[in-house]
């Protein structure tokens, strides 16, 4: 995946593994949880990296409105 750290990567397979068992993204305290990240705003600065380089897109008035 060209142009994310190691740590972006990550976050994206978190996405995605979720979209594909449960067909939703995961929630900010589930990807902290499979991150081993303690806040929050870490997982959103993550998320919009992601959102920024095109890898996800936000969804608006959804919640959980994260989609690949």
């Amino acid at each position: 995946m060209m142009g994310l750290t190691s740590r972006q990567a990550d976050c994206l397979a978190v996405i995605r593994s979720a979209v594909a068992e449960r067909g939703v993204s995961p929630s900010y305290d589930e990807m902290a949880a499979a991150l081993g990240i303690r806040s929050k705003s870490g997982v959103h600065r993550l998320v919009e990296a992601l959102v920024v380089r095109g890898y996800v897109r936000r969804l608006p008035h959804h919640a959980r409105s994260l989609s690949l």
